[in-house]
């Protein structure tokens, strides 16, 4: 299997078609829980962030936001624009992924040939009606975005963050071996050494590639692990002991160290929001 296909078997992401169709004045995307794709298929199109990008379309392309940005979409008083809007929601601890990703990237498609053809199936499907259009539509842009990370990774846009980290060869089975089994009594040699590398080679590629130290990676992956856990009502102990520290009370001094909280009161909190 190729690098990408490996680092797309790790991400947790899944796309949500929310609109199809000609859009008409302006249009506010305020969801602060996901990233957004926009495809556009015909008519013009603006685009402004709350980060300061800018942009007008007049031809077939395809914007991808994927950080939580506020965003607005408007067409002119006579004219209209024919798209087909997604969120893309990824799933708890994918922060590092998200961040690594461009903030605001745009595509022509007569540049893009395949992300193009993509688009026009998304097309057929989104302006016509058939059985089973909701999830043809979903997976045609799950199909889109995983074009998309092609496209980021052959460029060479992400040079820092877990997303470079995924399309190394020797980091990523790393990565993948952590993600499945937190709890291993991983350490700087085992982690060095299931990345087939150094101790020192190892440790200085990690920091210079996701921007934290091993340990630094593993506490943020046991941690995201052990609030899963938590929301499922098992005991502090037995989450403990499931991501990997020996006693309640270090699981307990991790979290208060991460999060200011105990892992009770963090639930408790979670759960009143």
């Amino acid at each position: 299997m190729d690098q990408l296909s490996e680092a797309a078997g790790l991400i947790d992401f899944n796309t949500e078609v929310f609109f199809s169709g000609q859009l008409c004045g302006l249009q506010s995307i305020g969801d602060n829980s996901c990233g957004h794709l926009h495809v556009l298929k015909s008519g013009t199109l603006n685009i402004v962030t709350e980060d300061g990008h800018k942009i007008f379309l007049d031809r077939p392309s395809v914007i991808f936001i994927p950080s939580k940005s506020n965003h607005r979409l408007s067409v002119g008083d006579s004219e209209h624009a024919e798209l087909v809007c997604a969120k893309i929601h990824f799933g708890q601890g994918q922060e590092k992924f998200v961040n690594s990703l461009p903030r605001f990237i745009y595509f022509d498609g007569a540049s893009h040939q395949q992300l193009q053809r993509a688009a026009n199936w998304l097309f057929e499907e989104a302006f016509q009606e058939t059985p089973g259009k909701q999830m043809m539509l979903d997976k045609l842009s799950d199909i889109i975005f995983i074009q998309i990370l092609r496209h980021i990774t052959e460029k060479g846009l992400v040079v820092h963050g877990i997303l470079s980290a995924l399309v190394h060869p020797q980091l990523s089975k790393l990565i993948a071996a952590i993600q499945k089994a937190p709890s291993d009594s991983w350490n700087l040699d085992t982690m060095a050494a299931t990345a087939s590398m150094s101790r020192s080679k190892f440790a200085t590629l990690f920091k210079d590639t996701v921007g934290k130290t091993p340990n630094e990676y593993l506490t943020e992956i046991r941690l995201v692990k052990a609030q899963e856990l938590l929301i499922n009502n098992k005991p502090v102990s037995m989450v403990a002991h499931e991501v990997g520290y020996e006693h309640a009370s270090a699981l307990s001094r991790v979290f208060r160290k991460r999060y200011g909280i105990s892992p009770k009161e963090w639930l408790k909190e979670k759960l009143s929001a």
